[in-house]
């Protein structure tokens, strides 16, 4: 899919989802131990496998086990990104209303661009098809941009809800 396909938008802070009060919500803090510039460290390539079981089992928990697969996919996806490309902490939330899954991954921009559309990647590229599968699975995504602070965004319908 090339970038002028992609229903990806940047948009301001205030039109950045947030969950509304009460929703069911799972957040988290992960402090990467790779310098800025280097190839991961072991344990920062565990995250995104950590946080897709995280993904999985919140959306089981909150009844929507069958979105499990495309959460944690595009979850994985968000999370490594903010590693790959990104500076210092990287956020997590994700929650739900009674008709959509939303997930946030935030992180400080860094030196290096986040990627704000997917990419075009040749056949035999071994990497650059995560903001594609996001595309693909969720409804919606987007990334907000404030300041040195990246947010990128999306969303799954759950249909007829709970």
């Amino acid at each position: 899919m090339s970038p002028s396909t992609s229903r990806q938008t940047t948009l301001t802070v205030r039109d950045a989802p947030s969950p509304p009060k009460g929703a069911p919500i799972f957040s988290l803090c992960l402090r990467p131990s790779t310098r800025p510039g280097h190839p991961m460290t072991p344990e920062d390539r565990q995250r995104p496998g950590q946080i897709r079981r995280l993904g999985r089992a919140h959306a089981s928990l909150w009844g929507f086990s069958s979105f499990g697969d495309a959460v944690s996919l595009c979850l994985s996806e968000l999370v490594t990104n903010a590693f790959l490309h990104g500076e210092g902490n990287v956020g997590v939330r994700m929650w739900c209303t009674n008709t959509q899954i939303h997930i946030e991954v935030s992180s400080s921009t860094g030196r290096q661009q986040m990627p704000l559309c997917p990419r075009e990647v040749d056949l035999l590229d071994e990497s650059g098809r995560g903001l594609m599968l996001v595309d693909a699975y969720a409804d919606s995504w987007g990334v907000v941009e404030d300041g040195s602070l990246n947010r990128t965004w999306c969303v799954f319908a759950l249909g007829g809800g709970r």
